[in-house]
């Protein structure tokens, strides 16, 4: 029998269906391209530059554009603006990229990696599966954990007509969560940003 609830497995084949098909308005190509990562990208570099973080895996990465590539970040680097791709402004080869959602990705991480990164996801996750989401987070990082969190609704919509975040908490309420999941694995480093 499965950790997770019905909700959760049923919410994981609608999230392929709009990683094949699209959602609302958008191409498949424009559903979930995983560039939210991109507001998070220079602190994710503080805590592998901190921790000499050496691996990670980004859980829930969607079509995890920016690792192509095709799809450089633009950075002003020592005051002029380069052209570099998120593995060598991070300075990390050994990346695993992870979502249930789409097949090239789908393959659930068997090695833990220094870093666990997880933009853009909890507020998807169904409410009763949060405990065993984390859990599964934390036992595959080695050293530290990241996670990007909405605290407000989306305007992309599931089939039922409910926004894609299903999962909104106050900031206090995360914040409650997260320290728990710090107290239950101290020896992993606990990273979150919460946006309004």
């Amino acid at each position: 029998m499965s950790k997770f609830t019905d909700e959760y497995h049923f919410l994981i084949n609608e999230y392929k269906q709009m990683h094949e098909h699209g959602i609302n308005d958008l191409s498949p190509q424009q559903t979930f391209q995983g560039f939210s990562l991109t507001k998070n990208v220079p602190k994710i570099r503080q805590i592998i530059k901190k921790l000499n973080i050496s691996s990670l895996i980004d859980f829930g990465c969607g079509k995890a554009y920016l690792y192509k590539k095709d799809f450089p970040l633009y950075l002003n680097l020592d005051g002029k603006k380069e052209q570099i791709t998120i593995q060598e402004f991070w300075g990390i080869n050994d990346i695993v990229l992870y979502d249930p959602g789409v097949n090239k990705y789908s393959v659930y991480p068997k090695i833990k990696k220094d870093l666990v990164i997880c933009a853009d996801v909890l507020e998807h996750i169904p409410p009763n599966d949060t405990d065993n989401f984390l859990n599964d987070i934390y036992l595959l990082a080695n050293k530290a954990v990241f996670f990007s969190v909405s605290t407000r609704y989306s305007k992309k919509k599931l089939k039922s007509g409910k926004s894609v975040h299903i999962n909104i908490r106050s900031r206090d309420q995360w914040r409650q969560i997260f320290d728990s999941f710090h107290r239950k694995y101290p020896k992993i480093r606990t990273y979150f940003k919460l946006d309004d």
